[in-house]
């Protein structure tokens, strides 16, 4: 089967859908289309397009603030005490509330709603004296001794903060993010610590 409008965007498609509502022919191509793609709006423009075709009338948005479809579940945010309504797929999904900020996952599996916040652990940054590094972890971290050479032990510092650098974890989670930036904290310190005791 030909695809017409497999160059067009989602923006192209929507208008091709408002011009085209009273156009059977039209909204089968256009159904057929959307039915390759599975991005959110893609996905809810097929809804529409196969409403129109059933003779159904097509949800329009409303202007101004939208309320919530009846059918997301409720859940009460742990840090503000907001209701906030949530939509879910079987996937795990990051959330987060629009007032305080506090962000939590939410999935649905079998009828049952899971929600887990996570604790705000990572938006201080913690006492460099709540987990005292001694001059013995700094050479572990580095996998060098008191004979290791000044270069060897640069270059391994270099080879940890390559692996944690912003960069690399940019498409990660906020968790692992959040875990690579305290590494590389953790890193730099060492590389202090032992530079002070070598006094280079």
């Amino acid at each position: 089967m030909s695809r017409p409008y497999i160059q067009k965007t989602i923006v192209d498609l929507q208008q091709i859908f408002e011009a085209s509502k009273d156009n059977p022919a039209e909204l089968k191509k256009l159904a057929a289309e959307l039915s390759h793609r599975k991005v959110p709006k893609a996905v809810a423009l097929a809804k529409k397009v196969a409403d129109v075709l059933k003779g159904a009338k097509p949800e329009e948005p409303e202007k101004g603030s939208e309320p919530p479809p009846k059918g997301d579940p409720v859940v009460k945010c742990q840090g503000c005490g907001q209701l906030l309504r949530i939509k879910l797929s079987a996937e795990t999904r990051e959330f987060s509330c629009p007032s305080c900020k506090a962000d939590f996952y939410a999935s649905l599996s079998g009828g049952v709603l899971s929600v887990v916040f996570v604790k705000d652990s990572g938006k201080s940054e913690p006492k460099s004296d709540e987990v005292p590094l001694t001059v013995e972890d700094a050479y572990k971290l580095f996998e060098a001794d008191e004979s290791t050479p000044w270069e060897q032990i640069e270059l391994a510092r270099r080879r940890l903060i390559q692996q944690y650098h912003p960069d690399k974890v940019a498409a990660l989670g906020q968790k692992l993010r959040a875990v690579a930036e305290a590494e590389g904290k953790r890193i730099n310190v060492a590389y202090a610590i032992l530079r002070e005791d070598r006094g280079c």
